[in-house]
C-alpha cells in the first residue's frame, strides 16, 4: 500500500483543474473571435474578380480551424473524464482496510475511546484512504488514546508521519499516510463534525474490524 503525503488543502487545490480549463476556454474563444473577424473581413473583400483559388484557400483555412476545434473538444472531454476519475487502484473500495487500520482502532478501543467511526475515503479523496475518528471524555483521555495508538503502531514498525494537536488535547491528528487517526474531545468532535463533512464516504462498521461499539 502506498505512503501518501497528507497536507492541508486550500479551496484552490480543488479548483486547479477548473482554472486550467477556464484558461484554455478563454484562449480558444479569443482564437475563435480572431477567426470570425478574419472571415467577416474576407467576406466583405470578396468581389466578382476574386479567383476560385482564393475562395478555395479561404475555405481550407475555415475547415482547418473547425478541425482544430473538434480536436480541442475531444481533448477537453478526455481531460475532464480523467480529472473526475480516480486511479483504478483507489477504486478497490470493496477491499477491507489493512491490518494497520485494525491495529490503530484496537489501540484506541483499549483506552476506552468513545464512538469509534471508520470512514472509507478511497472513492472520494486522494490524500488518504481511511479516517479513524474517536472521542475521549476529556483532555487526559484524548492524550492517553493518542499515546496508545502511537506506541502500538511504533511497536509494529509503523511510525506516524506527523502528530498534531496533542498538547491541547482537543483534537489530535495522527497521520499514517494511508490512514489518519482523529482523536477528539466530545465538544470539538461535535463542533468540527468530520462525519458530516465527509458524509459521502462509506462507513465501515467497527465490529467488522473486531471492535465492539
Amino acid at each position: 500500500m502506498r505512503l501518501k503525503q497528507y497536507r492541508r488543502r486550500s479551496p484552490s487545490t480543488f479548483t486547479n483543474t477548473g482554472c486550467t480549463k477556464n484558461k484554455s476556454m478563454k484562449e480558444r474563444e479569443e482564437t475563435l473571435d480572431t477567426t470570425n473577424r478574419r472571415r467577416a473581413m474576407r467576406a466583405e473583400s470578396v468581389t466578382g474578380d476574386e479567383s476560385a483559388q482564393d475562395v478555395e484557400a479561404a475555405r481550407s483555412d475555415d475547415e482547418a480551424f473547425d478541425h482544430r476545434e473538434a480536436m480541442d473538444d475531444a481533448d477537453e472531454s478526455a481531460e475532464t473524464s480523467a480529472s473526475m476519475s480516480l486511479p483504478s487502484e483507489r477504486r478497490a473500495a470493496s477491499e477491507p482496510p489493512d491490518e494497520r487500520v485494525r491495529e490503530a482502532l484496537h489501540a484506541a478501543s483499549d483506552k476506552k475511546a468513545l464512538a469509534p467511526v471508520v470512514l472509507d475515503l478511497r472513492e472520494i479523496a486522494n490524500f488518504t484512504d481511511f479516517f479513524i475518528i474517536v472521542s475521549g471524555a476529556n483532555q487526559r483521555q484524548v492524550q492517553a488514546i493518542s499515546d496508545e495508538v502511537v506506541e502500538r503502531m511504533k511497536r509494529r514498525g509503523t511510525r506516524a508521519a506527523r502528530v498534531e494537536g496533542y498538547n491541547a488535547g482537543e483534537w489530535t491528528l495522527i497521520d499514517y499516510g494511508d490512514f489518519i487517526v482523529h482523536v477528539f474531545d466530545e465538544k470539538s468532535r461535535a463542533f468540527y463534525d468530520l462525519e458530516r463533512l465527509w458524509r459521502d464516504a462509506r462507513r465501515i462498521d467497527p465490529a467488522t474490524l473486531g471492535v465492539e461499539v
